[in-house]
């Protein structure tokens, strides 16, 4: 890994961050799926 992955980058320019907030957003859109799904379910019981 080179120094400049050390420094404390903009969540933008060092890729550890950026995935770990790309994971954290593909989550978040996982959960809003699940709620969105389980509120149609319970309108068509």
């Amino acid at each position: 890994m080179s120094a400049l992955g050390r420094v404390n980058l903009p969540p933008a320019l060092n890729p550890d961050l950026l995935d770990a907030h790309a994971a954290a957003a593909a989550e978040e859109k996982v959960r809003e799926a699940a709620r969105l799904w389980a509120q149609a379910a319970d309108r068509w019981q």
